[in-house]
């Protein structure tokens, strides 16, 4: 031990005398601070070329700090609890402290560093007692690294499950500072985005604006930003819409593509555009066959009671929209999706357009010529389970409600068209069929009521019933319901 004691005594003297014999060529290469033993920052910088971080004034030149004394000290003294409290009662400074643990030296492997929570824990507790900064870790790490370089070891921190909790962490940290020092934009430049133009989410660093922004939003006391205010600056219409596109071919950027296309559909919205051509565009983002559920439909429902409100002279429904972009048949066939889908954040809207179709073809159809508009007369034998004719009933009574004078009953469409003969038989076949069972009866018992009151004779009710058992029981009722007549 003596010896051991002896051999690191006579080095360190040798080096003092080193540094005193060579003072004057230490100071001729290196600035003053840093021959006289200070933290100083030297060449090791990261030099920024995207012009727009210029605004960052304390980020264009991020450097490491270096020390010869701290580092010689570093391979010389072993590190224990002892010397890191002597170090907080002396305040010793924080950029010493990362080169006396070697981390000076440890690149974009820093995370991994043994000696890295410890100078974290050692930041954090002198700048509990020195009140110097909100964020110590980030803010010297930044200092150190820049927002880009610090931006890329977070996100490979957060890959690795052993650092993955200090690089969340110094993330957040990292995007409180942005929110301090200019939000979105601001960190936008700092991470390299603003000459990615359209190749946007090509860049690593997108998904960490992308996180930033999400952060922004939920945490800001300002007004909340949108993804166009910040990339319609680097972007135009086109540009936008190829980020849209690119966005819709990764799943964890789907959702960032259907807000952007929204955001654009807004803008379309101020400048102007027509809800024709504005929907025609959002359209061809909508996922999936429920349209009425998308949020596409949805954030355009709410753009047209804008522009209605704001148009009055051009007022415009939504199932006019509908029919421009999916056909005649479309707004029907959209609302029956809705409807079955049985969501109940959906089922609001698709009554409200069925309402808005319901007005139109009031002016246009009786419940005849509604039914073969949704094409029920066309499979007689599955026409009680078809979906649309709950909405056709709907349209009838609707109608009947609006013309007293010309009411209709299900059973009056039903034998117009498809006739008594046919009629009859898909009702002894619905009977069979449990989720038809029930409507199939009414039916029949409307049938009934329907010839006796036109006096059809016993001869050709049996003939249309047939002999079956039902049939004959048919008849039996038939009979007594002639005799009431």
């Amino acid at each position: 031990m003596g010896h051991h004691y002896v051999v690191f005594l006579s080095t360190f003297v040798i080096l003092a005398n080193v540094h005193v014999s060579c003072s004057s060529t230490v100071s001729s290469i290196l600035p003053t601070s840093f021959a006289d033993g200070q933290v100083n920052f030297t060449s090791s910088r990261f030099l920024r070329t995207d012009k727009s971080v210029s605004e960052e004034s304390e980020e264009r030149f991020p450097e490491i700090p270096t020390s010869i004394f701290e580092k010689t000290k570093g391979f010389l003294l072993p590190l224990s609890d002892i010397s890191i409290t002597r170090w907080l009662d002396n305040k010793k400074s924080i950029d010493k402290v990362f080169v006396r643990l070697h981390l000076d030296a440890a690149g974009k492997n820093l995370f991994e560093h043994p000696n890295f929570i410890t100078w974290t824990k050692y930041a954090n507790d002198l700048n509990a007692k020195t009140r110097e900064s909100a964020y110590p870790v980030a803010e010297k790490l930044r200092q150190y690294y820049g927002s880009y370089d610090l931006a890329q070891m977070i996100k490979v921190g957060k890959m690795n499950p052993a650092t993955a909790s200090i690089a969340n962490d110094i993330e957040i940290q990292q995007f409180k500072h942005w929110s301090m020092h200019g939000g979105p934009d601001h960190a936008f430049c700092a991470l390299h985005l603003s000459f990615a133009r359209e190749k946007f989410l090509e860049k690593p660093l997108a998904s960490t604006w992308l996180n930033y922004m999400t952060f922004f939003n939920e945490n800001t006391r300002r007004k909340k930003e949108t993804f166009l205010q910040t990339l319609a600056r680097y972007n135009d219409d086109a540009g936008i819409s190829a980020i849209v596109a690119a966005a819709k071919k990764t799943p964890s950027t789907v959702d960032f593509g259907r807000k952007l296309r929204i955001e654009q559909a807004e803008r379309w919205f101020t400048e102007g555009e027509t809800p024709f051509y504005i929907f025609h565009r959002l359209s061809s983002d909508i996922i999936g066959d429920n349209v009425l559920a998308s949020p596409e439909f949805k954030a355009f429902a709410k753009l047209l009671d804008r522009y209605n409100m704001e148009n009055p002279d051009k007022k415009t429904t939504l199932v006019s929209v509908l029919k421009y972009v999916y056909g005649r048949e479309g707004p029907s066939k959209l609302i029956l999706k809705a409807l079955l889908s049985k969501n109940p954040s959906t089922e609001n809207i698709a009554k409200q357009v069925e309402m808005e179709l319901f007005k139109i073809w009031l002016t246009k159809y009786n419940p005849d010529q509604a039914f073969r508009l949704l094409k029920l007369h066309r499979s007689p034998d599955k026409v009680l389970d078809n979906p649309l004719l709950s909405t056709w009933v709907r349209y009838m009574n609707m109608y009947n409600t609006n013309n007293p004078s010309k009411k209709t009953a299900v059973i009056d469409t039903f034998r117009t068209q498809f006739g008594d003969e046919t009629l009859s038989k898909l009702l002894v076949e619905a009977k069979t069929v449990p989720s038809s069972k029930t409507m199939a009866t009414h039916l029949q018992t409307s049938l009934l009521t329907k010839w006796a009151t036109e006096k059809k004779t016993t001869a050709s009710v049996a003939k249309l019933l047939g002999n079956s058992e039902d049939g004959q029981l048919l008849l039996k009722a038939y009979a007594g319901k002639l005799a009431d007549v």
